[in-house]
């Protein structure tokens, strides 16, 4: 919910919205895709722990996104 409304202050409406072709949900799509089973990894924030689960690749509905980067922690 944090993230969500930090995100609104800054003008993104990543509030989960209603109409045709939406998931009505709080998904996240994640930059990992599986060509083998064409899945992609979804942050699903509708719980509060977030679960992170699969997602057609051919699917129609409308979701946002997130690129995550990883970065190795600073030497001490």
């Amino acid at each position: 919910d944090k993230m969500m409304e930090t995100m609104a202050e800054y003008g993104h409406n990543w509030y989960p919205q209603g109409g045709i072709g939406t998931t009505g949900n709080s998904e996240f799509l994640l930059n990992s895709y599986d060509a083998n089973s064409n899945k992609i990894k979804c942050l699903d924030l509708d719980s509060k722990k977030g679960e992170i689960c699969n997602v057609w690749g051919s699917s129609l509905f409308k979701y946002r996104y997130m690129h995550i980067r990883i970065f190795p922690p600073l030497p001490n």
